[in-house]
């Protein structure tokens, strides 16, 4: 991924994200889109807990408390909730600077 054509710069903390110019939304120039947040959240949760025997990510539900602003440092902590044999559901947070 590339800062011209990404919406995060490339980074070698594979669960912290530098938003490019190409992550902000319509709504306003310092708010995130929603594919840039929630795909920060589904690429962190696959890289961590995703196995070749299933599915990458059969369901994402997203909530967001605020606003998710562009031009900051953004965090992604994932965790695993259960891993069964028929599935596994993992959680994470986004976190912005500041924010936690």
């Amino acid at each position: 991924m590339t800062a011209a054509s990404g919406t995060f710069h490339p980074n070698r903390q594979p669960q912290l994200y530098l938003p490019t110019s190409n992550a902000r939304s319509r709504w306003g120039d310092d708010h995130l889109n929603g594919p840039a947040w929630s795909g920060s959240a589904a690429r962190t949760l696959e890289d961590q807990f995703g196995l070749d025997e299933f599915i990458a990510c059969a369901a994402q539900r997203s909530t967001l408390f605020k606003a998710a602003r562009a031009y900051r440092t953004t965090t992604v902590f994932a965790r695993l909730v259960r891993d069964g044999r028929l599935g596994a559901q993992s959680e994470c947070d986004i976190v912005q600077e500041g924010s936690r």
